[in-house]
């Protein structure tokens, strides 16, 4: 279907036969720690404990309430085309260095990161300048390719974000594929990003 696995919509259900009282829906969320143990791969036989690893999606808050009301929001980009590189390259590229950002949003969740919600959408140069007040990043919104972003809450989340994308731990992708929305931006960047751009089942934008 090539479907983005990071285009994670599993929460957003359409109810086609809702209760008259929205007090009582049809439907209820499990808890996000019984939702993480319903499928153990360890025993299934497929990897073993010394090869655990996460997820391939990731499990997110979704329209569970969240923790805390701060947010942040970082934004993936596929690294910049060249002559050594292939698209497959590049798109491989992509997803590792998106997986290593959840792998490290998944193990500091017990110190309050929340994984509240990715999502891949190529952007337009116009709807990138409504993201980005850098012209650097508004230029690498071409239409075409697909960028990704995380939302992720916590108390003071920003900071500590802030803190690790610039930090000796940081992701091992180039400084141009990965960005930080401004916290002053964040609130408009998650409303436009997650709630009010459309896009079809792959992920691509509807004008």
């Amino acid at each position: 279907a090539r479907i983005p696995v990071y285009c994670n919509k599993w929460h957003r259900l359409y109810d086609f036969t809702p209760n008259p009282d929205p007090a009582t829906p049809n439907w209820t969320l499990m808890d996000r720690e019984e939702a993480r143990n319903l499928v153990d791969l360890t025993d299934s036989g497929i990897i073993s404990n010394e090869e655990s690893v996460l997820r391939v999606i990731p499990v997110t808050l979704g329209c569970r309430p969240r923790p805390n009301p701060e947010s942040c929001m970082v934004v993936f980009f596929p690294a910049i085309p060249n002559k050594t590189t292939t698209e497959a390259d590049r798109s491989s590229a992509f997803e590792l260095t998106i997986e290593a950002f959840l792998d490290v949003c998944e193990r500091n969740s017990e110190v309050g990161w929340d994984l509240v919600d990715c999502r891949v959408l190529p952007l337009s140069q116009e709807q990138g300048k409504q993201i980005f007040r850098n012209k650097k990043w508004q230029k690498r919104c071409n239409g075409r390719d697909a960028l990704a972003a995380v939302e992720i809450c916590g108390k003071e989340i920003h900071r500590y974000i802030e803190g690790f994308l610039s930090g000796p731990g940081r992701l091992s992708c180039p400084p141009e594929c990965v960005t930080l929305i401004p916290l002053e931006r964040t609130p408009e960047a998650l409303k436009l990003w997650f709630r009010e751009w459309k896009d079809d089942m792959q992920g691509r934008a509807i004008k």
